[in-house]
């Protein structure tokens, strides 16, 4: 199931080994809504939730379906999808046919640093990967296609950056989780 864009860091995430109330609001994102948006400072476990919560969904998917039908990513053998955002945005100039990759993917997906495309693409143009997000955005949550997304943008700031209507629907169609504290990293 490890997709290889996974931080090696969070190859054990499980939800178990998540506070208590952290693994409460990633349940309700599994359940009640088609996802979460988790938001904070750096270093605080956003990536290592949204791991945990892909591991459990995808044990799960055999006896559950994300629409019409479970895709298999045979690449991978996985029925999820987790994406380095900054990473996929630096690519896109290599390879023309990874939006329409992502716009199709049917199952779950994970995509992590969202904010964070601005340090990894060269030649970086001001809005453009911004409206790519805003239509990925747009188009997962009209499918009511689970959709995870980590940030350490502030939702006003997620507003501002990709759009009042990006926001409204990651709003509307996830669990939005705030992380607070200081950076376990330095911390540890």
């Amino acid at each position: 199931m490890m997709d290889s864009q996974i931080p090696h860091t969070c190859r054990a995430a499980e939800i178990e080994n998540l506070e208590a109330s952290l693994a409460r609001k990633v349940r309700e994102g599994m359940t009640d809504k088609r996802g979460a948006l988790l938001y904070g400072p750096t270093g605080l476990g956003k990536t290592f939730a949204m791991v945990a919560a892909m591991k459990a969904i995808s044990r799960a998917m055999p006896s559950r379906q994300f629409g019409p039908n479970v895709i298999l990513d045979e690449e991978r053998n996985t029925v999820c999808k987790f994406v380095d955002w900054p990473e996929f945005v630096a690519g896109l100039d290599r390879n023309e046919n990874a939006t329409s990759q992502l716009f199709a993917w049917r199952g779950p997906l994970f995509v992590d640093d969202v904010g964070q495309e601005h340090f990894a693409a060269s030649g970086y143009k001001q809005g453009w990967a911004e409206s790519i997000f805003e239509q990925f955005v747009n188009r997962r949550t009209g499918s009511g296609l689970a959709l995870w997304v980590t940030t350490n943008l502030m939702p006003n700031e997620m507003r501002d950056r990709y759009g009042e209507r990006a926001m409204s629907r990651l709003a509307e169609h996830c669990v939005l989780i705030r992380l607070e504290g200081a950076d376990r990293r330095l911390t540890a």
